[in-house]
């Protein structure tokens, strides 16, 4: 760096030139601005990594809560579900329940004549049929068990017994007139069909489908245990 001076009639240039030991002390302290610089990028490149890991897992945990809530409201009635969602202890008590219980009188010959796919197949068609009619007629399902199927009426709802006794034996007449129609049939092949338009083989057998139907009316204790597969059951007389 360098200025003019004006001294009397002279005009002298006064420079100002770097000692040694300035230059070495920069020179020095280059290499400390460059780590400052370095590791100042490594903490914000380090800082956006975790907050994105974070961002990540956040959005993660949260549909694997949402997928666990879908499931519960498969399984579980849908207030059940919420309340076993925010951590309640279920233990519920009801004066006035409407308790549909059937069972497949004749499920022991299915078992004997039918091949096991077969077998499965049959009952998936009926109780898939039942479920319908129980979501048509209003009825909560409450659970399956091997050739038995459970419902309820009254509940999760305000109607009175005489109401819920009403929706409840309209459902079971319904549930009857599906029994005397069902046809007992062979799983499709659909590996075996050659061409498109050739309809699968699905062989019928000589089987009948046999239920019987029981309704229950009065006061029931209801109530969820253990910590896994929930199932919201009944206890009665």
């Amino acid at each position: 760096m360098s200025s003019n001076v004006d001294v009397g009639m002279r005009t002298w240039t006064v420079a100002a030139v770097p000692t040694s030991d300035f230059v070495a002390q920069e020179q020095n302290f280059l290499p400390e601005i460059l780590l400052a610089v370095i590791l100042g990028s490594g903490i914000l490149v380090v800082t956006i990594v975790v907050i994105s890991i974070n961002l990540l897992e956040s959005r993660h945990l949260r549909k694997i809560s949402e997928h666990r809530g879908k499931l519960l409201d498969r399984l579980l009635p849908i207030s059940v579900s919420r309340r076993i969602q925010e951590g309640e202890f279920i233990a519920d008590w009801y004066d006035a329940v409407c308790i549909f219980h059937m069972c497949i009188v004749n499920f022991g010959s299915w078992t004997n004549r039918l091949p096991v796919d077969d077998l499965l197949f049959n009952l998936n068609r009926f109780f898939s049929e039942v479920d319908q009619l129980a979501y048509h007629h209003k009825v909560e399902k409450m659970k399956t068990h091997v050739d038995t199927y459970v419902a309820a009426c009254g509940m999760f709802s305000k109607s009175i017994p005489e109401n819920a006794f009403q929706k409840m034996l309209t459902f079971a007449t319904d549930v009857l007139k599906v029994s005397l129609s069902f046809q007992v049939v062979g799983r499709p092949e659909t590996s075996c069909s050659t061409r498109e338009d050739t309809p699968p083989a699905q062989p019928t057998y000589d089987l009948s489908l046999q239920v019987k139907i029981g309704i229950h009316v009065g006061d029931v204790t209801a109530g969820v245990v253990g910590i896994t597969k929930p199932q919201y059951d009944l206890w009665g007389n």
